[in-house]
C-alpha cells in the first residue's frame, strides 16, 4: 500500500496535535487531583510548591522560582483554587507543554555568596522592622483568602530568611509583606 508522503506527514501531525493539545485538560486534571494531598478539591502553597518541586525533578521545567509566585499569586485572585482555575492558569504559564528535545543548559546563577549575604542580611533588618505591623494584619484577615495568601508570604519569608538560600523569592516575598501594609490610597496612587 502506497501512501502519499503529504497525507502521511499530516496525519502524523494531526496524531500529535491530538496527544499534545486535546489531552491537555486531562493532563492538568491528572497533575491537579496528584497534587491536592488532602483531597480538598482546593490547592494550597504548600501543596502548590511540591508540585512544582516534583516537576522540576522529572521534567525540564522552563518554571524560574518568580513565575511560580505569580502563577500561584493569579490562582489566589480566586476564592478557591479548584481544577478549573488551576488549569486556566496552567495553560498560560505552560506548565503542561511537552517539551521536545534535549533540555538546554541550565543557568548559572550569576549572584556570589557575598551578594546573597548582603541581601539576605538588609532583608532581615527590614523584616524586623516590617514584622510588627504584617503580623497583626495576617492576624486581623485570618478567616479571609487574602488573610491566608498573606500569612502563607509571611511563613515563605520567614523560612527563605531562615535558609538564606533564594534571595529573589525572599525579596519578592518581603515586597509582597510590606505593600499589604500600605494603606489603599497610596497603593493606588503607584
Amino acid at each position: 500500500m502506497w501512501i502519499p508522503l503529504d497525507k502521511g506527514l499530516q496525519e502524523l501531525v494531526d496524531y500529535w496535535k491530538y496527544m499534545v493539545y486535546d489531552n491537555m485538560d486531562s493532563r492538568l486534571e491528572s497533575i491537579f487531583v496528584a497534587a491536592d494531598d488532602d483531597n480538598s478539591g482546593d490547592l494550597d502553597y504548600p501543596e502548590f510548591t511540591d508540585l512544582i518541586e516534583r516537576i522540576s525533578r522529572t521534567e525540564h521545567s522552563t518554571l524560574t522560582s518568580r513565575s511560580t509566585l505569580r502563577m500561584y499569586s493569579q490562582m489566589s485572585l480566586h476564592e478557591k483554587v479548584d481544577a478549573a482555575v488551576f488549569a486556566k492558569v496552567s495553560r498560560s504559564f505552560e506548565l503542561a507543554k511537552i517539551n521536545v528535545g534535549k533540555p538546554g543548559r541550565p543557568r548559572r546563577d550569576s549572584k556570589t555568596a557575598q551578594e546573597r549575604a548582603t541581601v539576605f542580611k538588609l532583608l532581615k533588618g527590614h523584616w524586623q522592622h516590617l514584622e510588627g505591623k504584617v503580623l497583626p494584619l495576617v492576624y486581623s484577615l485570618k478567616h479571609t483568602s487574602r488573610g491566608h495568601v498573606m500569612e502563607e508570604v509571611v511563613n515563605l519569608l520567614r523560612s527563605l530568611l531562615r535558609e538564606e538560600e533564594d534571595a529573589e523569592n525572599a525579596v519578592h516575598c518581603f515586597r509582597c509583606s510590606a505593600l499589604s501594609c500600605m494603606p489603599d490610597s497610596l497603593c493606588s496612587q503607584r
